[in-house]
């Protein structure tokens, strides 16, 4: 295979052959998961589309040989966390709970209880934000009847940054943002943790910290931060069916359509998304 304008271009299936074996070598003995295994392949496959456009490998759709490398089926059955599972959680955050350590020789103790994990923990629950979208969350995105998130995700895949996902505040999450508010100074801060500069450093410990105290609650069903978001999708479809799931980009569709008039006036009237006591969301559990 030779990628060049000045030489002949050929990337031959031989060559394709080759990268598969390299990937059934490298990941199925460490037992990768086929969205990863296809992740590998499709980035194969929109770099020779590229090459292809450009006519490094050739001008037609046959020049590309991976668009029929076959890829895994991937098997999803995403878990979240009940009522009773959320409520032992919070309960268990606590600072003898939070303490761990690290380290086969050279053991250290490690702390992962903080003041403001449940609160944290609660927010990603009740608004079902990717990690990225809760941890970077700041004031200027919440309104009184909506939360805006960021997309990163469609933003980053389409180059741009106006999409949004709407995110109607119900009694539930009131209460929560209502005490946060005490510790707002802008509406450029962030709303949990705003002291913490270190998003990605702060999202990384929130991680561990969840699987930390996680494991004392439910140590057989493994779930991490991400699944936080099936806990909250769950209850909407419950609650009020797929028409409050956030997928809308423009906030007056969105605005539009998320809740119909009846549904929202329901809320309104105090109704609440999950249950969960009242001394949880007042933030009298977490300590």
């Amino acid at each position: 295979m030779v990628l060049g304008r000045a030489h002949v271009s050929v990337l031959s299936k031989e060559a394709v052959g080759l990268f598969y074996d390299h990937l059934e070598e490298r990941f199925t003995a460490q037992d990768i998961a086929a969205e990863t295994w296809n992740k590998h392949i499709n980035a194969n496959k929109y770099w020779c589309k590229f090459l292809v456009k450009k006519g490094i490998i050739g001008s037609n759709p046959g020049s590309n040989p991976f668009e029929t490398v076959k890829l895994k089926t991937v098997f999803r059955d995403p878990q979240a966390m009940e009522l009773e599972e959320a409520e032992k959680l919070i309960a268990m955050i606590t600072p003898d709970n939070g303490i761990s350590t690290k380290g086969v020789k050279r053991v250290e103790k490690v702390d992962f209880y903080r003041p403001w994990l449940a609160d944290y923990l609660m927010v990603s629950v009740l608004i079902g934000g990717r990690p990225g979208e809760i941890v970077n969350l700041r004031w200027n995105q919440v309104t009184p009847n909506y939360v805006a998130l960021i997309n990163y995700k469609v933003n980053h895949a389409t180059n741009e940054t106006h999409h949004r996902n709407y995110v109607y505040i119900n009694p539930e999450l009131a209460t929560i943002l209502a005490r946060l508010t005490k510790h707002q100074k802008s509406e450029d801060d962030y709303v949990l943790v705003p002291d913490t500069k270190n998003r990605t450093g702060l999202r990384q410990f929130v991680n561990k910290a969840f699987k930390h105290y996680w494991k004392q609650v439910n140590p057989d069903k493994n779930l991490t931060l991400n699944n936080l978001r099936h806990t909250y999708i769950n209850a909407i479809l419950n609650s009020i069916g797929e028409e409050g799931i956030p997928v809308h980009n423009k906030k007056e569709t969105a605005v539009r359509h998320y809740l119909s008039k009846k549904r929202r006036q329901n809320w309104e009237e105090g109704k609440v998304l999950f249950g969960f006591d009242p001394a949880i969301l007042e933030g009298k559990l977490s300590h």
